[in-house]
């Protein structure tokens, strides 16, 4: 497989169940003011199967604006479905981030974990 950028309707985008990246209301906040200021730019990551990678918070702000269009999404050639292997993206959602300590315990391939 390799790499590609494709519209991604915000509907289809699946949510990583065990993402360990928390966004406080105030980080939503801010990134919502962005995509009002800004538009959707910065690419969504996801797996083949739709599954977000990285770009939670985005999703969630984009969501919340009550943006219903397609947002642009990156699906890297050695995505893994189910996040099994990933390596470790940093988002930089444009804002400082907390992390649920506790699910990065079987390592699940993350890195630069501050």
């Amino acid at each position: 497989m390799e790499n590609k950028m494709q519209m991604v309707e915000i509907s289809r985008l699946v949510p990583y169940v065990n993402n360990a990246r928390t966004h406080s209301a105030a980080q939503i906040s801010k990134l919502r003011a962005s995509i009002r200021e800004f538009g959707f730019i910065n690419p969504v990551i996801i797996d083949g199967n739709y599954g977000i990678i990285a770009g939670h918070g985005r999703v969630v702000a984009a969501q919340e604006e009550g943006l219903a269009e397609r947002v642009p999404a990156y699906v890297p050639a050695d995505a893994v479905s189910g996040h099994d292997k990933q390596p470790g993206f940093g988002g930089g959602e444009g804002c400082q981030q907390d992390h649920e300590d506790h699910l990065y315990a079987d390592g699940g391939g993350v890195t630069g974990v501050p």
